[in-house]
């Protein structure tokens, strides 16, 4: 099944301790802390031997550097404390950024019990930049790979999938996407095409990245934690539908359109995608869609692109 991951940024240990009680934290398959929230200070006195047990899902330690959109500017001798106290108490997997990961690995002995998952951000989505980078990260050999681009328009995210299909060939778990609202599509897109697992936020609001949908949405609203990873083509993926339209955020289709499919067994996943141009959107994303809703401003220029339109 999909796995979704819910991305926490704690600003205190009261602050975590509260979060690790709620419901969204049992129903997780993995959940990931955001370490740079706190000092190293506030970490050396927290009881974090307590604070993992309290977790019955793997955990995913991330301590992001400043110039990588941490809160804290961390040195990297307190990002390594930090790692190592995770560690030591017993996470499944820490997060380490490539521009950072050849100052902090030599100091983290990794094990069977700890994994390395190796990441990547761009604030562009060059393609030979992203596999370039792509190509370096897995020559690390990580445990696996993460690479999030910032989607600048609802077409950038297209540009995962011969991404996905690099780490496919050499057989490394990844998770792949775009992030900011135009990348939430790619999200979806991700999953559907084998991302290890989908990062989800608590709470809109309280989200650790743009873009990001709720553990309830991905639950309640689009059924993620019933589908079927796909990593291999010969698999059967999820179909993927959607509202093309423009805006999008005055419809109500994922609600009904979701229940529906689950109730009637249809084997996939309705979305949202707001795109001012149907045109250029359906010249890339149409592979991968198996049915649309048009609503304004699309209604008549999307004609063209269907086989079939009857008289009504």
């Amino acid at each position: 099944m999909m796995k979704l991951c819910l991305s926490i940024l704690p600003h205190s240990s009261e602050e975590l301790l509260t979060l690790l009680v709620r419901e969204e934290c049992r129903q997780a398959d993995l959940i990931e802390i955001r370490c740079d929230g706190m000092s190293v200070t506030q970490w050396r006195e927290s009881n974090i031997s307590a604070l993992r047990s309290m977790v019955g899902c793997p955990l995913i330690i991330t301590v992001r550097a400043h110039d990588e959109g941490g809160v804290h500017d961390l040195s990297v001798q307190e990002r390594i404390e930090i790692y190592q106290l995770w560690m030591i108490a017993g996470c499944e997997w820490i997060d380490v950024e490539l521009a950072h990961h050849a100052s902090i690995l030599p100091s983290l002995p990794l094990s069977d019990t700890t994994k390395l998952l190796l990441s990547y951000h761009s604030s562009s989505a060059d393609m030979y930049r992203l596999q370039t980078m792509l190509k370096g990260m897995i020559e690390e050999q990580p445990d696996a790979v993460k690479l999030i681009c910032t989607a600048h328009d609802i077409q950038d995210g297209i540009k995962i999938i011969p991404l996905i299909h690099l780490c496919q060939v050499h057989g490394i778990p990844y998770i792949i996407h775009a992030m900011g609202e135009h990348g939430k599509p790619s999200r979806f897109l991700g999953a559907i095409h084998g991302n290890a697992w989908t990062y989800c936020a608590l709470e809109q609001g309280n989200t650790t990245a743009t873009g990001q949908i709720t553990l309830g949405e991905a639950r309640a609203i689009y059924g993620l934690h019933l589908l079927e990873r796909s990593i291999h083509s010969t698999q059967q993926r999820p179909h993927l539908f959607g509202l093309l339209a423009y805006p999008t955020s005055h419809s109500k289709g994922i609600y009904v359109h979701n229940a529906l499919m689950r109730k009637h067994n249809v084997y996939g996943m309705y979305i949202n995608f707001t795109a001012p141009n149907a045109d250029t959107f359906l010249n890339t994303w149409q592979p991968y869609l198996h049915g649309l809703s048009v609503s304004i401003p699309h209604k008549e220029c999307v004609i063209e692109h269907v086989g079939f339109a009857d008289s009504v």
